[in-house]
């Protein structure tokens, strides 16, 4: 059977969440409603549309001059979404410590080796997906329902950090050695072990973005 094809303001939207995911499209980059619709070869309204939507879900912010740009992202936020993501994590990696099957932990290790698999072909938006279904994955596994629904929400903003920072190039091969750390515990049935490598993996992964947050800043201070 035949998938419908998109609308204007689906690919609209895609193209441009992609660009900003695939690093294309920058923090503080300007988007105008008329050269993008030039661009992606139509109207002005799906456009529009599609841009309402970015912002909404905190890709783009807007300015007292009523103009989109791409965001970037700020030191508290990140903070503020990690301290969640730990709480909704550690939880996750010991109770699917707990219940997964060696089925789940097989479909587990898939994900990593399709994360080393983007990594070597420098397919920034198949790493994100891989790391996605990591994380969610191991929600599934953890069989709680408020939890699963939480997990997706962090992960995706936490996609989006990941995206603006440019966190995604050799700092990948770090998350990857903690992802089978994650798994390693896993298979061993210790949910206490489990539990502090997904802390772990979470501390490392803010420091990763932080320090990239504050180098671009930096940069950006010198260059003024």
């Amino acid at each position: 059977m035949r998938l419908p094809s998109p609308t204007l303001t689906e690919r609209a939207y895609y193209e441009l969440r992609n660009g900003i995911l695939n690093g294309e499209i920058g923090p503080g980059t300007l988007l105008l409603e008329e050269p993008l619709a030039a661009r992606l070869g139509m109207s002005r309204t799906p456009v529009r549309t599609a841009l309402k939507m970015l912002l909404s879900e905190g890709f783009l912010v807007q300015r007292e001059d009523r103009r989109l740009r791409v965001a970037a992202v700020s030191l508290q936020e990140l903070a503020e979404t990690f301290a969640a993501r730990r709480a909704v994590e550690g939880a996750i990696a010991e109770l699917a410590c707990r219940s997964g099957g060696d089925d789940d932990l097989a479909r587990l290790e898939h994900f990593v080796f399709d994360e080393e698999l983007a990594h070597r072909e420098h397919n920034r938006l198949l790493i994100l997906h891989s790391d996605r279904n990591f994380h969610a994955h191991l929600a599934q596994m953890a069989g709680n329902a408020f939890l699963i629904d939480f997990q997706e929400r962090l992960s995706g903003v936490v996609s989006r950090f990941l995206a603006l920072s440019s966190t995604l190039n050799a700092e990948v091969a770090f998350a990857l050695r903690e992802h089978r750390a994650i798994v390693e515990a896993l298979h061993l049935r210790e949910p206490e072990a489990a539990r502090s490598a997904m802390l772990n993996h979470l501390d490392n992964i803010e420091d990763r973005i932080r320090r990239r947050i504050e180098a671009a800043e930096c940069l950006e201070g010198e260059e003024k």
